[in-house]
């Protein structure tokens, strides 16, 4: 069986499906039934991301990178295909809906966002679902999958997200808590994320006299300046809250200094983030959505849409989780969901994709 995968994304971007390209192509190489692979890195972004954080270098089996800089019009004029460039492929794993354009082999697209039904984003989603099969993080999504695109069942494939990224980047040394104790929110500052409702819970632990500290990390944007001067700026606990861009080992560090992960959403497909929190043992306050309630049912804390509304019923959900945090019942619930949602189980899992459908083409 070879295998093609949509490579340039993991050089080009740093979070989301760049992580995600990255991550599973580190998990499999490392797997001992590893398909032969090839990389497809094409594409004209520039390529940010160095060859140690491919974490492709110590690799037992190192796979074939085949790359190209033309843009996607040059692509279209000269018909390429990405199975073509590869020099043929079983099956190629696409993570974007729209490129790179495949010709004859079988296709997969992992779903991990699900965009405003009419948009333009959406009927790229359609157009690449009447080709591919899909591979989905939740129950949810596929369900969603199912009635909004009526994608048959059978090209639906449940995998676990993997989360446990960051743990390779801690110190040999234990790292020490900060004290007050630190919340972090991980992501971009977007709207949707709901970061100002989290500070709004701060000023009400700090009226209860209950000290914390506020660090949002995430990429610097227009969201970050809107929500410095829009909220942050004129808050009572404004000498509480910082905001970080750190990533790798800064990031580790970060999280295994803190003791809270809060992570509000109205809607997302995959637990990641919160997860991202549950590995490093953290406790977690997060939003009660169907994909969050699939994976983190023990792990996490969460709240619903009044709760969240609320700065103090949402502060007394934070107090709790921290308060709670040590008993041995939920520490073990961490551990348990921190064991389920690996990078190697999220290969495995793939590979097992990988080879029914090659069986059934």
């Amino acid at each position: 069986m070879r295998v093609g995968i949509d490579h340039h994304v993991a050089r080009t971007q740093e979070p989301g499906v760049g992580r995600y390209s990255r991550e599973l192509v580190r998990a499999l190489v490392r797997l001992p039934d590893c398909p032969e692979l090839v990389l497809a890195d094409a594409g004209r972004g520039a390529r940010t991301i160095g060859e140690p954080d491919l974490g492709l270098l110590d690799a037992p089996r190192r796979p074939r990178v085949v790359r190209s800089r033309l843009g996607r019009r040059a692509w279209r004029l000269l018909r390429r295909s990405a199975d073509g460039m590869l020099g043929g492929v079983d099956l190629f794993h696409r993570m974007l809906p729209d490129w790179p354009p495949v010709a004859r082999a079988r296709e997969v697209l992992a779903v991990s966002e699900l965009f405003e039904p009419g948009s333009q984003r959406d009927r790229e989603l359609a157009a690449a679902l009447a080709r591919a099969d899909a591979l989905v993080f939740s129950d949810a999504t596929a369900r969603a999958l199912r009635v909004r695109y009526g994608l048959p069942a059978e090209r639906i494939h449940r995998v676990p997200v993997g989360a446990d990224h960051w743990l390779r980047d801690l110190p040999g040394r234990p790292v020490p808590k900060i004290d007050p104790p630190q919340i972090v929110v991980l992501g971009s500052l977007h709207p949707r994320r709901r970061p100002e409702r989290v500070l709004r819970a701060l000023e009400a632990l700090r009226r209860a006299r209950r000290p914390a500290q506020l660090l949002y990390v995430g990429p610097r944007n227009e969201h970050t300046a809107a929500f410095l001067r829009e909220h942050a700026a004129g808050s009572s606990a404004g000498e509480e809250v910082r905001c970080s861009h750190a990533n790798g080992r800064e990031l580790a560090q970060i999280l295994a200094a803190s003791a809270c992960l809060v992570h509000l959403t109205a809607g997302e497909e995959t637990a990641v983030t919160p997860l991202e929190g549950v590995v490093f043992d953290l406790a977690v306050v997060a939003s009660r959505i169907p994909a969050f309630e699939e994976d983190l049912a023990g792990a996490a804390d969460l709240v619903d849409a009044a709760v969240e509304e609320d700065p103090q019923a949402l502060a007394r959900a934070i107090e709790r989780a921290l308060d709670t945090a040590a008993e041995p019942a939920r520490r073990a619930a961490r551990a348990a969901a921190a064991a389920r949602f690996t990078w190697a189980r999220n290969a495995e899992a793939t590979v097992a994709v990988y080879r029914r459908l090659t069986r059934c083409a």
